[in-house]
């Protein structure tokens, strides 16, 4: 057991663990400190017990790891988990976990990059003051792998892609995030449309032959004689 109560029980801030870091089943009491840390392979925390009541149980920001970040098997922490602007190259399975601070956030996960799939079900649990006790208010988690774009857009309040109406939808999204909507097709009618009121050296052009004669009308011209 790791203890150092109201301090750092663990202080790996920087830490560069090419072959992965292992904490399954460790017990600490105080901060297990990982900040801007580079981890490759796994991080494993599978079954760890980490106490920091009222304050942060795993400080993880700017955490990058290039593999698995697991916390499953009854894993546990009292205090808050703050992954803000972590990666992930491959899934973080929370599948179980408990994470309990009602003083503050059960987990904060603003700016996360998860590569594969963030399991937060199959008994999860979380709780801390406000309804929402799991936060990512800043951005959404970011769900790379294509066989997960249903849930990523599902989980980031984005429209499914495809189907009717998908283009006024993602026009919608996008002016939401700061882009303007895209133009909706406007199809053989509005190209028509589009022709008609272009000019050509100073005269409209009108395309059609029911159209000639108002055409060279509205351009100051003699109609043609028969």
């Amino acid at each position: 057991m790791l203890r150092n109560p109201g301090g750092l029980a663990l202080h790996g801030g920087g830490l560069n663990a090419e072959a992965g870091l292992y904490l399954s089943l460790v017990e600490t009491e105080g901060t297990v400190w990982l900040e801007g840390a580079a981890v490759g392979r796994a991080l494993n925390l599978d079954g760890a017990r980490l106490r920091a009541p009222g304050g942060v149980a795993l400080k993880g920001d700017r955490l990058a790891v290039d593999g698995a970040l697991l916390a499953r098997e009854g894993m546990s922490a009292e205090g808050e988990i703050s992954l803000t602007d972590a990666s992930v190259t491959g899934p973080a399975h929370f599948k179980g976990a408990t994470l309990d601070n009602p003083g503050g956030s059960a987990l904060s996960a603003n700016g996360i990059t998860v590569g594969k799939v963030l399991n937060l079900c199959e008994g999860f649990s979380a709780r801390g003051p406000d309804p929402a006790d799991v936060r990512a208010d800043r951005q959404p988690p970011v769900l790379r792998r294509r066989h997960a774009a249903g849930a990523g857009r599902q989980g980031a309040h984005l429209p499914p892609a495809g189907g009717a109406g998908a283009g006024d939808a993602d026009g919608r999204a996008g002016a939401r995030r700061g882009r303007p909507a895209a133009r909706p097709h406007r199809g053989a009618a509005g190209r028509r449309r589009g022709v008609a009121g272009r000019a050509v050296h100073g005269r409209p052009v009108v395309r059609g032959a029911g159209a000639h004669a108002a055409g060279r009308r509205a351009a100051g011209l003699a109609a043609p004689g028969p």
